[in-house]
């Protein structure tokens, strides 16, 4: 059996929408796509926080 080890730090990506429908999500996520992928890719990134500024509260 094999184990591949991952060393670093936990990535996080908070979603602050509240309940939403699976494709709203999808649709929030597809929007921040260019951030997740420079988050992802910087090693000293732990926690993305993206906010649906398309609600109305």
């Amino acid at each position: 059996m094999t184990f591949q080890h991952y060393m670093g730090t936990p990535k996080v990506i908070w979603l602050k929408c509240g309940n939403q429908p699976r494709q709203r999500i999808v649709e929030l996520l597809l929007t921040i796509r260019g951030e997740v992928e420079a988050f992802v890719n910087n090693p000293n990134s732990a926690c993305l926080e993206a906010y649906d500024t398309s609600r109305q509260e």
